[in-house]
């Protein structure tokens, strides 16, 4: 299946799929021509509620430790909500792929 996805910085064609990662079987992509990395396609409400649900336990684990103290159990906890956190902003920063409109306008400019 030929690829129809194209990079929304410089507009190439030549947008590959990364490997999984231990984080997400699903990182995104790359883009062979200027290197950006680009978030996968459809993925924007995942990464979304996955950050909400991250600082929704991190509050609550914050809340936790200044009425109870700091235990290790609750710094663990803190530690893998922020990880999580962390992971979802990188992807909501990164552009997603666009649909190619035609599969001859590369590269661009004058014919």
């Amino acid at each position: 299946m030929p690829n129809r996805l194209e990079c929304p910085r410089c507009g190439s064609p030549n947008v590959a799929r990364l490997p999984a990662d231990p984080i997400s079987p699903r990182p995104g992509y790359r883009c062979a021509n200027c290197g950006a990395k680009l978030r996968d396609r459809g993925m924007l409400v995942v990464y979304l509620v996955v950050l909400l649900i991250a600082a929704g336990v991190a509050a609550v684990n914050v809340y936790v430790m200044a009425e109870e103290g700091v235990r290790l159990g609750i710094l663990v906890m803190l530690t893998v909500c922020m990880a999580c956190a962390g992971y979802s902003l990188m992807q909501l920063a990164r552009p997603a792929p666009r649909r190619r409109r035609a599969e001859d306008d590369w590269p661009p400019g004058p014919k």
